[in-house]
């Protein structure tokens, strides 16, 4: 009677010791499959849409990178991110920025700035060689009429 009483306590202490996790999770990776994000990506182009309050398309810009212009984003496993952008006179002043970043799903995460402004962005490609992700942030055109601007990073390794 004895045994059969052993064996399964046993079992239970031994289950409940196999589930505990023993490292503590990647805050950058909370509630996704893991961290595909991390790593340096150069920027490939940049695409700008801007639309007014209705959805209507004022308008459109590409932003392709020069030969020897080098801009990129830099996502760390410990849940940082930088970017440096040069593009010249031609272009949004994106230039410098860092913050924390969160990922929330394989398809969306946060990026927060370091005037923790929250910068929701969505993935639609991701490879190991290829990262494209969405950014909308609201703005005013002609300083009157509200709208956004949806940033489309075209990224590559």
């Amino acid at each position: 009677m004895r045994k059969s009483i052993t064996i399964p306590v046993l079992l239970t202490v031994v289950c409940a010791f196999v589930a505990c996790k023993k490292t503590m999770p990647d805050p950058s990776s909370s509630g996704t499959t893991g961290n595909k994000i991390s790593g340096t990506w150069r920027l490939d182009s940049l695409i700008s849409v801007f639309r007014d309050t209705t959805g209507y398309v004022r308008g459109t810009q590409l932003y392709p990178m020069q030969p020897g212009v080098v801009s990129y984003f830099q996502f760390n496993n410990d849940g940082t991110w930088s970017q440096a952008f040069t593009f010249g006179n031609t272009a949004p002043d994106l230039t410098a920025s860092s913050g924390t970043y969160v990922l929330k799903s394989d398809t969306t995460f946060e990026m927060i700035a370091a005037n923790n402004q929250v910068l929701p962005c969505k993935i639609t490609r991701l490879t190991p060689a290829a990262f494209t992700f969405h950014r909308t942030t609201s703005t005013l055109f002609d300083g009157i009429t509200p709208g956004t601007i949806e940033r489309i990073f075209i990224l590559k390794k």
